[in-house]
């Protein structure tokens, strides 16, 4: 059984809460007495004109192929700002502008919990590079159904593609 939901510890700061606080107070009790491990994922809705940075997964990782947003696991001790930033730098070779919190999901795959904070954020400096992922490609919101992308993105995908987050 899948399950997938928005984190209510996102407080109006913009801070996430603890795992910890998001699972005492989800209302579905699966999701915290679960016990497979919850990696927390940062992701970047980098938008441009209209369109929106994605990038292919490589060969040798989990949903090898799937398109996503840039990204990836936080690091011991490292704030998800701090992760997404140094995720797209290592990905594709370019610095990010301030990342503000869009929304914070909750989704179970058969083996774990991913907790995935989107930031809705801009390119500051560089351009694109395949460095850490297969491919990368600008898309228009209409255009992000031809992708494949792993189940933890579809509500965020359909959201930009009702045009209802970043307006």
């Amino acid at each position: 059984m899948s399950h997938a939901g928005l984190l209510q510890g996102v407080s109006g700061s913009g801070q996430v809460e603890s795992v910890g606080y998001l699972r005492e107070t989800c209302s579905n009790h699966e999701v915290f007495t679960s016990k497979k491990p919850t990696i927390q994922v940062a992701a970047a809705v980098i938008e441009e004109e209209g369109r929106y940075l994605i990038t292919q997964r490589g060969l040798h990782v989990d949903l090898p192929g799937y398109w996503e947003f840039p990204g990836g696991k936080r690091e011991k001790g490292e704030s998800l700002k701090d992760c997404i930033q140094r995720e797209v730098q290592e990905e594709l070779g370019v610095k990010i502008a301030a990342p503000v919190l869009l929304k914070a999901l909750l989704h179970e795959y058969p083996e774990k919990w991913i907790e995935i904070h989107f930031f809705c954020c801009s390119i500051a400096e560089g351009n694109p590079r395949s460095l850490g992922c297969a491919k990368w490609c600008w898309v228009t919101a209409e255009e992000l159904s031809a992708y494949q992308f792993p189940p933890a993105d579809e509500p965020v995908i359909a959201e930009l593609r009702q045009k209802i987050i970043l307006k």
